[in-house]
C-alpha cells in the first residue's frame, strides 16, 4: 500500500508542477526565474520516490534479493534525500547565502567560547597555538563577510570609502585561507612527527615571529598591486576587469600551492607519527582531517572562482558552486572538529551548559601530558 500511494503522489506532484510551469506567467524578474527553477527540486524528488519505491518493492518481491537491484534502490533513495536538497544550493543563491548567513552565527558563537578559553581562563586545555589559529581564521572569515555585505548593501560604489576598506579586507582575506590552513598543517606536522620540537616552536617569542610572517604573507606576494591604488580598492570597477582577473589568479596560485603543500606535509606527519593509542594521540590523528577538509576545498573554491572571473557573463551554476566550495571550506571543518576532538568537544559542551543536561562525559586527561605531548 505505502509503494501505491507514494508513486501515486509522486506522479500527482509531476503532472502539478507541469500544470504550473505551463500556466505561469513569463516574468523575467530574479524572483520568477527563481520560482520556476526551484520546481526542478519537486521534480527531482518525485522521480527519484518514484524510481526508490519499485524497485524496493520488486527487491521485496525477489528472494534471494539481486544486490545489484538493491544497491539501485538505495541509490534512489540517497538522490531523492540528499540530491535535491544540493540541487537548491545551485537554483536558489538566496537559499546559498541563507546558507552563510547560519554558518556565520554559529561561527560567532565559535569565536566566543574561544575568546572565552583562550583570554579569559587561566587553566584551559585549550590556550593552545592550535586552536588560536583557529580563531584568528574564524575572526578573518568575519570581517570578511562583513566587508562582503557592506559590498552588496552598497553595489560596490566606486569612490565610496567603505567599498575601498572592504575590498583590502576581502583580497587580505582570500589569501589567508590558504596560508593560515598551511599553517594548521605545520603544526600538525610537528605535533604528530615531531612533538619534541613542537613544544619549543608553538609558544612563547617562536609563535610571535610565525605569526608574523604568516601575517604578512599577502604583502609580500602581492603587495605590489597598491601600486594601483583605485583597482586596489575598487577592484569591480568595470576598468580594473584586467586587474582584477590577474590578482584572481594569482590568489589562486597561491591559494592552491599551499593547500596542495598542506596535504603532503599532513600525509608525511601522518606516516611519521608514532603510533601512540592514548587519547590525546588519537586526538592528534584525527585533527588532521581537519586540514585535509580544508585544504581540497580552498583548492576547489580557488580554481572554480577564477573561472568564474574569466567568463562573462558568469554562470550561475559555476559561481554557486564556487559559493558551495567556500561554505564548505570554512564552516564543514569548524562542525567537523566537534566530532574529530574529544577534548575541544567537551569544553564546548560545557560553555553551552550541556554538561548539566549530562551529555558530557567526563575524561581523565593529564593536563601536563596535554601540554608537553601534543602543544597544538
Amino acid at each position: 500500500m505505502s509503494s501505491v500511494s507514494n508513486v501515486s503522489l509522486s506522479i500527482a506532484a509531476l503532472i502539478i508542477v507541469t500544470i504550473a510551469v505551463i500556466k505561469a506567467p513569463k516574468q523575467t524578474t530574479m524572483l520568477a526565474k527563481i520560482e520556476r527553477k526551484s520546481i526542478l527540486y519537486t521534480v527531482t524528488t518525485a522521480i527519484c520516490i518514484i524510481g526508490y519505491t519499485v524497485t524496493f518493492y520488486i527487491v521485496r518481491m525477489i528472494l534471494p534479493t539481486p544486490i545489484v537491484l538493491y544497491n539501485i534502490s538505495m541509490m534512489f533513495y540517497l538522490c531523492h534525500q540528499y540530491g535535491p536538497m544540493l540541487l537548491l544550493l545551485f537554483l536558489n543563491l538566496w537559499f546559498l547565502n541563507g546558507c552563510f548567513i547560519i554558518g556565520q552565527i554559529i561561527q560567532f558563537v565559535f569565536i566566543i567560547f574561544l575568546t572565552i578559553e583562550l583570554f579569559f581562563k587561566n587553566k584551559t586545555k585549550l590556550k593552545q597555538a592550535y586552536y588560536l589559529i583557529l580563531y584568528i581564521t574564524y575572526i578573518l572569515d568575519t570581517l570578511d563577510n562583513i566587508a562582503w555585505l557592506y559590498d552588496e548593501l552598497v553595489n560596490y560604489k566606486v569612490g565610496d570609502i567603505g567599498v575601498a576598506i572592504a575590498q583590502v579586507i576581502v583580497w587580505y582575506y582570500i589569501y589567508s585561507i590558504g596560508t593560515w590552513s598551511f599553517l594548521l598543517s605545520i603544526n600538525r606536522f610537528t605535533a604528530l612527527g615531531y612533538p619534541w620540537i613542537h613544544s619549543k616552536i608553538w609558544t612563547g617569542k617562536p609563535l610571535y615571529i610565525i605569526f608574523g610572517i604568516t601575517s604578512l604573507y599577502p604583502f609580500l606576494v602581492e603587495g605590489f598591486s597598491f601600486a594601483d591604488a583605485h583597482c586596489r580598492m575598487y577592484a569591480y570597477a568595470d576598468e580594473c576587469r584586467t586587474f582584477k582577473v590577474r590578482s584572481v589568479l594569482i590568489q589562486t596560485i597561491s591559494n592552491t600551492s599551499l593547500s596542495i603543500a598542506a596535504l603532503l606535509i599532513v600525509t608525511i606527519a601522518v606516516l611519521k607519527a608514532p603510533k601512540h593509542n592514548t587519547i590525546l594521540a588519537k586526538i592528534e590523528r584525527k585533527s588532521v582531517l581537519y586540514t585535509v577538509a580544508t585544504s581540497m576545498c580552498i583548492i576547489g573554491y580557488s580554481v572554480t572562482f577564477y573561472i568564474c572571473r574569466l567568463i562573462l557573463p558568469t554562470p550561475v551554476f559555476l559561481f554557486n558552486l564556487s559559493g558551495i566550495f567556500f561554505l564548505c571550506h570554512q564552516y564543514g571543518p569548524m562542525i567537523l572538529l566537534l566530532f574529530l576532538n574529544s577534548i575541544y568537544r567537551g569544553e564546548f559542551f560545557k560553555f553551552l551548559k550541556l554538561n548539566r543536561l549530562g551529555i558530557v562525559r567526563n575524561q581523565v586527561i593529564s593536563v601536563t601530558v596535554a601540554t608537553t605531548t601534543i602543544k597544538h
